[in-house]
């Protein structure tokens, strides 16, 4: 966010870092960079639908910015999506494996 004198007043900025704010500048200029392209669909862990039709996705703070476009989805992609995620699930899904990422799903802390 700028402030009206050109100032630019972020968490960084509050903070008072300035290799952190240099690192931010960095960052949102590579973003900005990026703003507008297409993106595909991944489903499965492979990239679907990137020679459909496209929708825009615009910024919630200017409609004037489109920050990507993304393939339209239909029925045969959630069902690809749910046959994906039943079999990847009791990997995700297993208490070791809840146990290395830190997450309880029974309502502790993740």
């Amino acid at each position: 966010m700028a402030g009206t004198d050109g100032t630019k007043v972020t968490y960084v900025t509050l903070a008072g870092d300035e290799e952190a704010n240099a690192s931010y500048d960095v960052a949102v200029q590579a973003v900005a960079a990026s703003l507008g392209d297409t993106q595909p669909m991944w489903i499965d862990g492979a990239k679907a639908g990137t020679t459909r039709e496209t929708f825009e996705d615009v910024s919630p703070t200017d409609p004037q910015i489109v920050v990507a476009r993304f393939p339209r989805g239909g029925p045969q992609d959630v069902a690809r999506a749910l046959e994906g995620a039943k079999r990847a699930a009791p990997g995700w899904s297993s208490p070791l494996n809840r146990r290395q990422s830190g997450c309880d799903l029974r309502g502790g802390p993740c």
